[in-house]
């Protein structure tokens, strides 16, 4: 009988954690929406800008913005308890990473490097999640939630 009170325990506690990695991926992927939406709305006409700034921009904004609004899907999958989303969320922290990282690299390109730079600074709405390292400890914390919720089901199918 303890086993199963320890079994339901550590169930209970897997599933707090989903709900926690998904509220936290939702307010920050909300926050990075927010962001940009704020970015739009000013107005960079008037600032001297390299020549393929918008395009880069533009470009950037529509990768974080898709990044952001599966963020949002995702959290609210984990919110839900659904364990067959943590791969497809930690796939999407590693995206995020990937996302904070590589336009950093494209700097160095010759002709489209000064727009990339530029863009860079008005265009990290997924910097929050960074910054707090999500996707660090809330892959981590959600691939161990997973473990214990599909461990107890193929318990549960076996027998």
């Amino acid at each position: 009988m303890t086993s199963a009170n320890g079994d339901s325990a550590s169930q209970h506690r897997a599933a707090v954690v989903l709900k926690i990695v998904g509220w936290a991926s939702v307010a920050l992927s909300a926050v990075g929406l927010w962001y940009h939406a704020t970015c739009v709305s000013a107005d960079y006409s008037r600032a001297p800008r390299p020549p393929y700034f918008f395009q880069a921009w533009y470009t950037m904004a529509g990768i974080n913005i898709v990044l952001l609004i599966a963020g949002i899907a995702l959290g609210i999958g984990l919110i839900r308890g659904l364990a067959k989303w943590v791969t497809p969320f930690v796939v999407l922290q590693l995206a995020v990473v990937l996302d904070a990282f590589i336009p950093g690299a494209l700097w160095l390109h010759p002709r489209f490097g000064p727009s990339i730079a530029a863009a860079s600074g008005i265009s990290g709405g997924t910097i929050f999640q960074v910054v707090v390292l999500l996707p660090i400890w809330g892959s981590i914390a959600a691939i161990w939630a997973a473990r214990r919720l599909r461990s107890r089901h193929e318990e549960w199918v076996r027998a």
